[in-house]
């Protein structure tokens, strides 16, 4: 069977290859319009379509009209995200590519990310994702969005 690739795992991050291996079938079947997402760190370099923007503190960051996902090395390395956690993220933002491929549109932005969160559901992730969120309230990863990230582990 071929499976269809998911990522274009721009970096060779081991966690995207494991990711894609455990889920990228299942997701592929799901959603087979998820294909050849770019996929790499913020410390790519030059030449690549999105830098990691300043004022972004998250530990990844999609982009579904770039067709990309950026990883936050300064946020994985002080967050410590279990390799479950990380999966769990991934998981996350997928969630918010498709919803941006299917031009589905949120009422608010706490509205988009709990939609973004069903996808670690689906995959049974929710319970890893309850803990990577915690670990980006202790380590004051969204401090003004605590309150928001509170309402989504309750619902998680």
């Amino acid at each position: 069977m071929t499976m269809c690739m998911i990522f274009n795992n721009l970096n060779n991050l081991p966690v995207v290859a494991q990711f894609e291996s455990l889920y990228g079938a299942q997701i592929a079947r799901w959603y087979p319009e998820l294909t050849n997402i770019r996929i790499y760190t913020d410390q790519q370099g030059e030449g690549f379509i999105k830098k990691w923007d300043d004022r972004n503190d998250s530990p990844y960051t999609s982009n579904h009209v770039m067709n990309e996902i950026m990883r936050s090395e300064d946020v994985y390395n002080r967050c410590g995200f279990t390799i479950e956690e990380e999966y769990a993220i991934l998981a996350h933002e997928l969630g918010h590519m498709i919803a941006g491929v299917r031009g589905e549109k949120a009422q608010n932005n706490l509205q988009e990310e709990k939609n973004a969160d069903q996808m670690t559901v689906k995959l049974g992730l929710a319970n890893h994702m309850k803990s990577a969120i915690q670990k980006m309230i202790d380590y004051r990863i969204h401090p003004a969005n605590n309150p928001e990230m509170l309402q989504r582990i309750a619902v998680l």
